[in-house]
């Protein structure tokens, strides 16, 4: 099951860890590292609009879902091909509690098909190809820190076929 998960620590030593011996070290013990599900609280639009990523944007006609969710159900007797290719958009407000100041904040995505553009706070931090596998986006500089302020994170994600990214293209492996 695909998960969006919030991983805060308390020095850059974990993005070293995380990206180099994940695998070997158990991270909460070794770093002091929490880990908070995301997955409630989103917003969707099945459409794409410049300025979405930006926390002015009017979000209130989009659907409220929970992470994992697909962009649009296809039934199982029936597949339109098309129907599932396009540029779409998730949204999610938090705010960045006060303790968390001083810790280094990732936003880690189990998947998101085929390329997902990830921006907090309006800035685009990580742009992901490949809805196979996750993806992790270093935040802290971006986030407003205090229960009064809000953050937004925005997921600019493009669902077409790509010949350039499996499994649409010749050679996967």
């Amino acid at each position: 099951q695909k998960n969006v998960t919030l991983f805060m620590a308390n020095d850059d030593r974990f993005f070293c860890a995380y990206h180099g011996i994940i695998k070997k070290i158990n991270l909460r013990s070794q770093f002091n590292m929490s880990r908070i599900a995301f997955n409630d609280g989103w917003l969707f639009n099945k459409s794409w609009k410049d300025g979405m990523e930006n926390a002015d944007y009017d979000d209130s006609s989009f659907e409220h879902v929970r992470i994992p969710h697909s962009v649009i159900e296809i039934p199982y007797n029936y597949i339109d091909e098309n129907a599932y290719q396009m540029i779409s958009c998730y949204r999610k407000k938090f705010a960045a509690a006060e303790a968390w100041a001083g810790k280094r904040i990732f936003v880690t995505v189990d998947g998101a098909a085929q390329v997902a553009e990830l921006y907090v706070n309006g800035v685009s931090e990580i742009i992901h190809s490949n809805g196979y596998t996750s993806f992790s986006a270093d935040i802290t500089d971006e986030l407003d820190f205090g229960s009064g302020n809000v953050n937004i994170i925005a997921v600019r994600l493009n669902s077409r076929e790509d010949s350039n990214i499996p499994p649409f293209g010749k050679v996967v492996d």
